[in-house]
């Protein structure tokens, strides 16, 4: 009876520890996280950390077209938001990447990106006093930086940038006026605009994405004349998600392809992930390539792509145009 009073209070107690310990863990991990997004000096020149393309002022987005990486290298993609980034099952535009720990680990190592040279390189980095100390916090059982670490870390801080239970935000009641407006936008957006078809969401919450891949409403027009030559280059280039990675950065018009370079099928040439609109006012420009500087001309040229490609042009005044736009920039989270 002892013996099985001694092993019951022995367990109690480890169980007891863990469960205190837990939660400094995952904070640990958490802001382990944090440090590496904002660590300038894990880059191959020192001077772009992740913050620096995904900015918290602009919800985590880029306010530039396209991102600059190490050494001023630009590449072929605005950054998007990383908002509620946690509760995505594809990531990036083209979608190559399925689990956050496997797409934080592609930036560290992309020419166009951070542009360091390889895992030892990224290592050496961090094999300091202050990154040993937040190592030990963050992994007690196996301290030592490694990264299969750093992927946790950093997915554990993008997890932690939460779109609140993605609930829009309430729009005020004290201008009759714009509550109006913004209402009808609202019935717009879940009906005659057919924006939800992509943008899925119920009434009252939902990510505003379907986190599936459409045609862009950029178009192919001014690769149509490539294309024979540029599907087949993307097909015999495009052998492994690092490969579509650096082609994405490398080659511009290869970067349209879109979709294709990672599944190779036709009906995804110039195909994209539909990105959320939760916080989109404070998100531009737009498109995976930041060639759409405002909201309004976004909202217009989807308007036009859409019933284009449906063969049943939407029908919306200048009016609703505006009344939709309204709805869209109550799509805030706190």
């Amino acid at each position: 009876m002892a013996r099985t009073y001694l092993a019951a209070l022995c367990l109690f107690v480890t169980w007891f520890c863990y469960a205190k310990e837990l939660p400094q863990t995952a904070d640990a991990r958490r802001e382990l996280g944090a440090a590496l997004f904002n660590d300038r000096a894990l880059s191959a020149d020192g001077r772009v950390a992740c913050s620096d393309c995904h900015r918290p002022e602009h919800a985590f987005s880029d306010d530039h077209p396209r991102s600059t990486g190490a050494f001023g290298r630009i590449g072929n993609r605005n950054a998007p938001s990383l908002l509620g980034v946690g509760t995505s099952t594809v990531y990036f535009w083209d979608g190559r990447r399925t689990r956050l720990e496997d797409a934080v680990h592609d930036p560290f190592f992309m020419p166009f990106e951070l542009g360091l040279r390889d895992e030892r390189d990224l290592l050496e980095r961090l094999d300091n006093i202050d990154y040993r100390r937040r190592f030990e916090a963050a992994f007690p059982d196996a301290p030592d930086a490694s990264m299969d670490h750093v992927e946790a870390a950093l997915a554990s801080y993008l997890r932690s940038l939460a779109n609140d239970g993605t609930r829009p935000r309430e729009t005020s009641r004290t201008d009759p006026t714009l509550d109006r407006r913004v209402a009808m936008g609202k019935r717009l957006f879940f009906g005659k605009a057919q924006c939800v078809a992509c943008h899925e969401a119920s009434a009252d919450s939902g990510r505003y994405t379907d986190d599936r891949f459409h045609p862009s409403a950029l178009g192919t027009r001014k690769l149509a004349a490539q294309l024979p030559q540029l599907v087949p280059l993307g097909m015999s280039k495009a052998t492994d998600v690092e490969a579509v990675g650096r082609l994405s950065g490398e080659n511009r018009d290869l970067a349209e392809l879109g979709r294709f370079l990672v599944d190779k099928q036709p009906a995804h040439v110039n195909a994209f992930r539909t990105p959320s609109l939760l916080n989109v006012a404070a998100t531009a420009p737009y498109m995976h390539d930041g060639s759409v500087a405002t909201l309004e001309q976004a909202v217009d040229l989807e308007i036009y792509y859409r019933g284009l490609e449906s063969g049943r042009p939407l029908q919306l005044t200048s009016e609703e145009r505006t009344e939709l736009v309204f709805f869209l920039k109550t799509l805030r989270t706190p």
